[in-house]
């Protein structure tokens, strides 16, 4: 008897725990929502276009939050944007939740806007110093 009462207390108990699991992306960022892996890094010096070698550069992956919030290895940006051009279409970002502090050293030029072109599982940010990042998505 004594364990069948134990039984049905285990079984309340773990049909009253929270689902932890993080919320559904908005649905204007749901396709860019999720971890990033830096595939490719270009700029404009002068008259030039570098191209930066990822394998030799120091790299910090990305996640974009289901807010739309990016963050480089768990930390916000210290530069972040509050604006998104994706694939043509904007989307203004405001935090749903706190955002960690940046955990690097800030020298960065802030934007008014990314321009994001999303495909599949590749994502190009323009900054706008004329600077592209492209990315693969975390699987």
């Amino acid at each position: 008897m004594r364990g069948f009462i134990l039984l049905i207390m285990l079984g309340v108990f773990f049909t009253n725990c929270k689902n932890n699991k993080d919320p559904e992306p908005l649905p204007e960022i749901a396709d860019i929502a999720g971890g990033w892996k830096l595939t490719e890094q270009k700029y404009v010096s002068g008259d030039s276009t570098i191209t930066v070698d990822i394998n030799k550069a120091e790299q910090k992956d990305l996640f974009i939050r289901y807010d739309g919030v990016m963050l480089y290895d768990g930390s916000v940006s210290c530069c972040a944007v509050n604006k998104y051009v994706i694939n043509g279409i904007s989307f203004n970002v405001v935090p749903k939740e706190d955002t960690p502090p940046a955990n690097f050293i800030c020298d960065c030029m802030p934007c008014d806007e990314l321009v994001i072109t999303q495909t599949g599982d590749t994502m190009t940010v323009v900054y706008c110093n004329a600077g592209t990042s492209t990315y693969t998505r975390v699987k």
